[in-house]
């Protein structure tokens, strides 16, 4: 049997450039989807949340003398179809969509009391009144006064804190 000289073969490290570029490409699509991922926004952010509780009136009359006097009242109405409970319900304003220091951490009213009065005077209305909120009722927001001034576009959310997310979004003119 003849015997086999090795000698002219040169042995290699192994590495392939085929699979080199194939891992280095498998890496990057993998490291790109992680990211696309991590990044990305839920598929509601751009939905904007019906009005469920619609702005009917911003007040800034004075009840007696009919004079403008800068009162700032925000009246909502549940327009919707069901009862929501009103203690897991919050709301932010926003004035030409700046969002106002007012604080209002329930549409409960009794609960509101108890809660610190940082821009809003008082809430009111069938709606604030019961453990819910439901369809037809109305609350009003009485914002610190001179906060709303005529021609002031105001927005309100309104947050189910159970879920946290902005179940109503609804703005009007002043």
């Amino acid at each position: 049997m003849p015997e086999i000289k090795i000698s002219n073969i040169q042995l290699s490290s192994g590495v392939s450039p085929v699979i080199a570029t194939t891992f280095m490409l498998m890496i990057t699509i993998l490291i790109a989807a992680l990211l696309m991922l991590l990044l990305r926004l839920p598929a509601d952010a751009y939905e904007q949340p019906p009005a469920l509780f619609a702005i009917t009136d911003i007040d800034s009359i004075d009840d007696v003398t009919g004079n403008l006097n800068y009162d700032s009242r925000i009246e909502l109405i549940n327009k919707g179809t069901e009862s929501y409970q009103n203690d897991d319900l919050s709301a932010f304003i926003y004035r030409n969509n700046y969002k106002l220091d007012a604080r209002i951490t329930t549409i409960n009213g009794y609960l509101f009391i108890k809660t610190v009065h940082i821009g809003v005077q008082s809430l009111s209305g069938s709606g604030t009144r019961d453990i819910t909120w439901k369809p037809g009722e109305k609350v009003t927001i009485d914002l610190t006064d001179n906060t709303l001034h005529p021609g002031d576009k105001v927005s309100v959310e309104v947050i189910k804190k159970s879920s946290k997310t902005v179940i109503s979004r609804d703005s009007r003119i002043a």
